[in-house]
């Protein structure tokens, strides 16, 4: 009975420190803008750490003048999309997603996963006000990424979830970004799929003379600057 005591009290003790850990971060992360930070509390973000992350790479991406458009590859209702529009009113935003869910014909895909259906192109691209600067390329990736060879984007949010797709972008992204740029990578830290997004990661930049850091978010993102 003693030991049943002790071991509610060490998990309601670890429940606390959470929540004073997520108060910490919220009342004292370093500030990007007021503006922001509200867009952030009106929305119900869910995942503070990583949007407030994103929020800071976008401030200094401008800062620092660094060149580029926007690129959301996974975009599922558009979240993360209508955030990065938000902080890169200015810059061309292209996103890239089925809008239909996963591919069955993918070896990767396990277990008939119907998850990211529930979305449309067009609801996405209504949820951003139709802006001219958002560009929908639906279908899949590399395939969509067609005739963007020579663009430059300052920033790359990658929420693939599998390897190949993770792979693949990585490898279309990278040459195609300044010196400065941002790369996040989603779920690196999740156990789905066998760490499938990590090891995309670890393989990528097993030449290249760019350090990954971990992010304390929900699913573990990892994010680098281009060198």
């Amino acid at each position: 009975m003693r030991k049943s005591t002790l071991f509610l009290k060490h998990i309601a003790l670890n429940v606390w420190r959470r929540i004073q850990y997520g108060r910490d971060v919220y009342m004292h992360f370093p500030t990007y803008s007021q503006q922001t930070d509200s867009f952030l509390r009106s929305t119900g973000c869910h995942d503070y750490v990583r949007y407030a992350s994103i929020a800071l790479a976008a401030k200094r991406i401008q800062a620092e003048g660094v060149d580029g458009a926007v690129a959301e590859c996974g975009v599922w209702r558009g979240d993360l999309s209508e955030f990065l529009q938000h902080c890169l009113p200015e810059r061309e935003l292209y996103l890239f997603d089925t809008f239909e869910g996963f591919s069955h014909q993918n070896p990767e895909v396990r277990n008939n996963d119907a998850r990211f259906r529930d979305t449309s192109a067009e609801s996405v691209h209504r949820r951003l006000g139709n802006s001219p600067f958002c560009h929908i390329r639906k279908g899949f990736f590399p395939d969509t990424a067609q005739g963007l060879e020579s663009a430059t984007f300052s920033l790359v949010m990658l929420d693939f979830d599998i390897y190949e797709a993770t792979r693949d972008a990585l490898n279309f992204f990278y040459p195609l970004m300044p010196r400065g740029g941002y790369v996040f990578i989603h779920d690196c830290n999740s156990p789905e799929y066998d760490g499938a997004c990590r090891k995309a990661v670890a393989e990528f930049l097993y030449d290249k003379p760019e350090l990954v850091l971990d992010m304390p978010d929900l699913w573990g993102t990892m994010y680098f600057r281009k060198l």
